[in-house]
């Protein structure tokens, strides 16, 4: 005891007679040690950033793209030329474990009123389960209207659902339900709106305020043929995504 006492009394003596080597080693230990606590902590904060994120969209989506794009630096230029086919969708629907298939025709067209531009607008031909499937991680609370139906499909309706950003550049603090816009050339109908989440996710994409959705087969009327760019996939068993 005595001895493990003396050598406790030499340390301390080692120490305050050397005050500033002393107090730099420590000072690199501590900022060594909370380094890594830093390190750690930024670490698990992204892993829970990225499970909130799929988890918000839904685990069990699968997103299907082209082989191959081309394209510039715009938005639509990294669209390029699809090889996804309405062929394609009908016979992923019929692959077992599947509960439904959502596909996505990006329309290269202005969208405007009055002469008055929506900047960054993106239009988005398809089904109206894009509700269901994916908006429900994208959307918040705020919206008002109605979604995409099935009678808009079947009678290639010229109608829209809008996103904020596309709403305010359009109609400022107008209701825009029931107003009319032009994408291209063609008048189309305001029939809901609603706010995205904030932009920020770690995942790439556009921005979903600038999105405008409309019926997949009103997309004729905006381009000669319908080209899908993106197939939304909901598995009906999480675990039978792989």
């Amino acid at each position: 005891m005595y001895k493990l006492l003396e050598n406790i009394k030499l340390a301390l003596q080692a120490v305050w007679s050397k005050k500033v080597r002393s107090f730099l080693t420590m000072l690199g230990v501590i900022i060594g040690v909370f380094s890594i606590v830093v390190l750690i902590g930024i670490g698990q904060g992204l892993k829970n950033e990225v499970k909130d994120q799929i988890e918000s969209i839904g685990s069990n989506l699968l997103f299907i793209i082209p082989g191959k794009i081309n394209g510039g630096s715009l938005p639509t230029g990294l669209v390029g030329s699809s090889s996804l086919t309405l062929e394609d969708v009908s016979d992923i629907e019929q692959r077992p474990a599947i509960d439904s298939v959502t596909p996505i025709s990006i329309v290269s067209q202005p969208v405007s009123r009055d002469n008055r531009p929506a900047p960054g607008a993106l239009t988005f031909g398809t089904t109206p389960n894009i509700e269901t499937n994916f908006l429900k991680g994208v959307e918040t609370d705020i919206k008002e209207g109605r979604s995409l139906t099935q009678a808009d499909m079947d009678s290639q309706a010229k109608v829209a659902v809008i996103f904020g950003a596309v709403k305010q550049s359009l109609f400022g603090d107008e209701d825009p339900l029931g107003k009319k816009f032009m994408i291209g050339k063609e008048e189309f109908e305001v029939v809901g709106w609603r706010e995205a989440r904030q932009s920020g996710s770690i995942f790439s994409g556009p921005e979903y305020s600038q999105a405008v959705l409309i019926p997949l087969t009103a997309v004729d009327q905006l381009a000669a043929n319908i080209e899908i760019h993106r197939i939304i996939l909901n598995i009906a068993n999480a675990e039978q995504v792989a």
